[in-house]
């Protein structure tokens, strides 16, 4: 692969896995607070209403948190992977150096 391609590559990775770490903090979990007005449905007994309501709660923010880390540790990591490969696509790689003759000889 050519070091023109490899750096293109590379500033594309390092641009995706900024925006998923913006995308990481962006994302909301839903409040933790519950009114009675949040309990969409009645199944009977008001209690057994908000015992099911908080289950549901609990697994919209559990949800959010989770996609939220996924995106930030996979942004972190793609972040690291292409900023190692600009870093190789920009080193000046220096030409060999050819032995002496004094050394070829031994």
């Amino acid at each position: 692969m050519n070091k023109t391609l490899k750096l293109f590559v590379s500033v594309i990775g390092v641009i995706a896995s900024i925006s998923l770490i913006i995308a990481s903090t962006g994302l909301q979990a839903p409040g933790r607070m519950m009114m009675s007005s949040d309990v969409h449905r009645y199944v009977g007994g008001d209690a057994y209403n908000f015992i099911m309501e908080s289950n549901l709660r609990a697994a919209d923010i559990i949800v959010a948190e989770l996609v939220s880390a996924i995106y930030l540790i996979g942004g972190l990591i793609m972040l690291l992977i292409s900023l190692l490969g600009v870093a190789g696509s920009i080193q000046n790689k220096k030409s060999p150096v050819k032995p002496r003759e004094s050394e070829a000889a031994l």
